[in-house]
Formats: C-alpha cells, structure tokens, sequence
C-alpha cells in the first residue's frame, strides 16, 4: 500500500492501518497492536548524525526504555548519501528497534520506532521482512512535480512553495490546507456525492460552504466540467473584509468515484480562470485506498 505525506513517500503492508498523523508524523497499527512509528524532519546543512542518534537515545532512557545494540541485516537497503543507526529497546509494555536514517541529499532525519512484541512474550526474534520492505521504499525526496500527498482517498501535489497549515479528516469530509499564493488555499473532498447533492445542487452545496456566490461554469480537458464561484459578502463587515481579501471556490463532481472535490482560496493575489483551473488539477481522487483508524 503506497502512501505519501508533507514530503515523504512509503510503502507498508496491506494489513497495516493509519493510526494517527502529524504534519511529519505517521503511525501504524496491525489489528490492535501498534507497529511503527515513523517521524522525519528536515536538517540543517550539516547534521551531525551520531549527535542525533545519542539525542535520541537519552530521550529514550528518560521515558524508560531498556537499550541495546542493534546487528542490522546484511540485506539493508544502501541507496547514496544514505546513513543508518540505531539500537533495540523494551519497556514494560513492548519491545521493539529504532532505526534513524538520514540523507545527506536532502539533509532529512527520519526516525522509525518499530514495535516488534509486548514486553511480556519474552524475547522474540525480529522479523525483518516487513522493516526490509518499507526501509527499501521509504522517499524523501519531493518531486519535481512538487509535494505528494495521498492518503486515504484523495491525493493533492502542491508546488514546493506551499506549506501544510492544518488537515482534517472526518467521516465525508477531508481537507488539507496550505499557506500559499499570498493566503490560504484549502481542497476538499466530499462522500458519498450522490447522497450529498440529493437535495442540491452542485452551486447550491459549495454556497453551504463559501456562502452566497456567483458561478461561471467552465470545463477543463484533464478534469471536465467545473463550477467556479465568487462569495458576494452579505452585510457590512463581509464588504470591508472583501475589500482587503480576494476569494474563489472550484468545485466539481467525480460522478465515477461518487465524490465531491473542492478547491477554497482566500487571500491577496487575484488569480484568472486559468491559474484557478490550475489549483484545480492539484487535487484528484487516489486509486487505492489508505485504511486509517484515528487522527490527531
């Protein structure tokens, strides 16, 4: 199962499940039992790697973990400018190995804790087929396209420029949002469509969300026929905040994938059909499917 977040890209086992995220964070659950923990943060120029590593292993101690030393297997992946530590840990609850792995392409540290058996089993083996498989398709290294997300259903690549402001993930309703392009940019998506616009329109639904607007329909050869609409403010305040702010909102209907995708500007740059057409391409419906159990 292929996912990608905030900059980097993994593949994990079918079985596997998104038990929480943070903007460079991911977790994993097999069943009720965790599994992998993985967090990533950009470096400086010059990272100093075994500092890292022994940073992390007081973190560790603090919070009550056992160490030990770790023997990785001769099949760990060594791409270039590739460097690992790590050691193996267990506490009264579970036990487990941590792998730290930085590029010095993109300066990037990332931190895998894998969670191998409860602290009660006794010591069991690691199994490293599962560790192999997503070490050896872990990226994270953006695109030349720009930033990859794709989890859950829907999938946005943003320009490099763009940085995540805040996500939701609720039952029918997904958002990432990002500062950019001088304000905010937010897309959205809805299910099931057909449930949702039994009732409404496609206009008449977006309003619920950006309020009263104006609507120019448009078609685009790479995602069909859209609806862009201008909010008109409704009373005094909205006119003075619409006089310092531009806004805009695309949405269109996946009739295929039973999906509502939407596309939420405010700010300060005016931007022509074109360029709202552009963003509106940014963001799609994923073929496959992430299984997730909770969000932060």
């Amino acid at each position: 199962m292929k996912m990608f977040w905030n900059g980097v890209g993994l593949t994990v086992p079918d079985d596997w499940e998104v038990a929480r995220i943070g903007k460079s964070r991911l977790t994993f659950r097999r069943g009720d039992r965790p599994v992998a923990d993985i967090q990533w943060r950009r470096g400086d120029a010059s990272v100093n790697f075994p500092a890292v590593i022994e940073q992390r292993k007081r973190t560790c101690r603090k919070r009550g973990d056992v160490l030990s030393p770790i023997s990785f297997p001769k099949e760990m992946p060594q791409p270039n400018d590739v460097e690992w530590g790590g050691f193996e840990w267990e506490n009264d609850e579970w036990k487990g190995i941590e792998i730290l792995r930085l590029c010095r392409r993109c300066r990037t540290v990332t931190d895998f804790r894998w969670t191998v058996s409860s602290g009660i089993s006794g010591r069991v083996p690691i199994s490293w087929v599962d560790i192999l498989a997503v070490l050896d398709g872990f990226s994270d290294h953006e695109t030349a396209f720009g930033i990859r997300f794709a989890l859950y259903d829907i999938e946005v690549i943003v320009p490099q420029d763009f940085r995540l402001d805040r996500y939701a993930f609720y039952p029918g309703l997904f958002e990432l949002q990002f500062q950019a392009e001088r304000g905010n940019i937010r897309f959205l998506r809805w299910a099931a469509a057909a449930e949702r616009l039994r009732n409404h329109s496609l206009e008449s639904f977006a309003e619920m969300v950006c309020g009263k607007s104006e609507w120019t329909a448009c078609h685009d050869p790479s995602i069909g026929d859209v609806r862009i609409g201008y909010p008109q403010p409704q009373g005094w305040l909205e006119r003075v905040l619409a006089a310092r702010h531009r806004s805009w909102f695309l949405v269109r209907l996946d009739r295929d994938m039973n999906r509502i995708l939407g596309v939420y500007y405010r700010g300060k740059k005016a931007h022509p059909h074109s360029e709202i057409l552009r963003f509106g391409r940014m963001v799609s419906i994923a073929q496959e499917e992430t299984r997730a159990a909770a969000v932060d």
